[in-house]
């Protein structure tokens, strides 16, 4: 073998397995394996006014030679939603993602990014990115209607509340009205400028007691804007109110009878007459007090009899007034006899 021979034999010899070594990778690549490919990472809705809803379809392919899976979809808040045509994709095809944003109550510039989680090793997280400008609309001030703590009294006075609905000057459309579909609240327009109005919300007569919510509805005319909710909220008291509505005689035992009283309230200007108070136990007396001023605030008094006392006693007293809604108040009584 001469001299030229075995130079080029050695080189051969060392420049193969480099050639082989740097060409594995790119084998590698696309074989073998699912690839994930975003021919669009970024989509621009421009400026969209509040409360609309922005949607836009991103591609997804797969370029590598096992089928990809999607795992999951993560948006980075509540306000968006992220949905799939196919969580699988063959080799060689495509699915797409439509993401959906919320824009109700934002404004200013937003991001807002979807991660995608797949089965390609390589690229195990992707993601796309939406973007663009919200335009506040309408502003509502106060935002919620609070009437507080009412009495039946106080909502027969009438008892209102104002808001004011404003409108940007660059955003197109009118303050239509206000509505409300509940038969407990009474709602009007009380003045109008350009782009601004003033509302008058009452509670009626027949609102029931309790925790009371609901709410009156702001519509738009001459533009995409959507109606604002405004909520409502009140608590009603009863005219007729015990304090406590509840008394425990606890662990009771002997002979000498025992008494406690409770706070009878009436709240409404409306004469009153109560007609009877009877105990649903025989163990249990009770009676009204009159109170020393005027109306008729006063006290119930409740007599406990230990010798009738056979075990774990409740007992209902009942106070029957001519309340046109309210006719019986009750009191819940409670006692036990100490263990045997």
């Amino acid at each position: 073998m001469t001299a030229a021979r075995r130079s080029l034999y050695a080189l051969l010899a060392v420049a193969l397995p480099m050639v082989w070594c740097a060409a594995l990778p790119v084998l590698a690549a696309g074989e073998g394996r699912p690839q994930i490919q975003l021919p669009e990472k970024a989509f621009s809705f421009g400026s969209v006014p509040a409360g609309q809803k922005v949607a836009h379809d991103f591609p997804i392919r797969n370029v590598g030679s096992m089928n990809l899976e999607i795992i999951g979809t993560s948006p980075s808040c509540g306000c968006t939603v992220a949905s799939l045509s196919s969580s699988v994709i063959k080799p060689g095809e495509a699915a797409t993602m439509r993401v959906e944003f919320d824009t109700s109550g934002f404004s200013g510039d937003k991001v807002k990014t979807v991660e995608i989680a797949s089965n390609d090793a390589a690229n195990a997280r992707a993601s796309v990115v939406l973007k663009g400008t919200i335009v506040a609309g309408a502003s509502v001030e106060p935002p919620i209607l609070e009437f507080g703590r009412l009495s039946s009294q106080v909502i027969s006075a009438r008892l209102e509340k104002r808001f004011t609905v404003r409108l940007p000057s660059h955003v197109a459309g009118d303050i239509s009205k206000v509505t409300s579909s509940s038969p407990y609240i009474e709602a009007r327009e009380a003045s109008r400028s350009a782009k601004e109005a003033v509302f008058v919300v009452s509670l009626k007569d027949n609102v029931p007691k309790g925790l009371f919510r609901d709410r009156v509805l702001i519509e738009f005319s001459g533009g995409k804007l959507e109606p604002i909710n405004v909520p409502i909220v009140a608590t009603v008291d009863s005219d007729i109110v015990l304090k406590p509505s509840t008394i425990s005689f606890g662990v009771v035992s002997g002979e000498t009878e025992l008494e406690r009283r409770v706070q009878f309230e009436y709240r409404s200007s409306e004469p009153l007459t109560i007609k009877y108070v009877t105990s649903s136990n025989s163990a249990v007396s009770a009676y009204y007090q009159p109170g020393s001023g005027r109306g008729m605030n006063g006290t119930i008094v409740v007599k406990l009899n230990p010798q009738k006392v056979t075990g774990d006693l409740k007992a209902t007293v009942e106070i029957a007034t001519n309340h046109p809604t309210q006719p019986k108040t009750f009191l819940n009584v409670y006692a036990t006899l100490p263990p045997s």
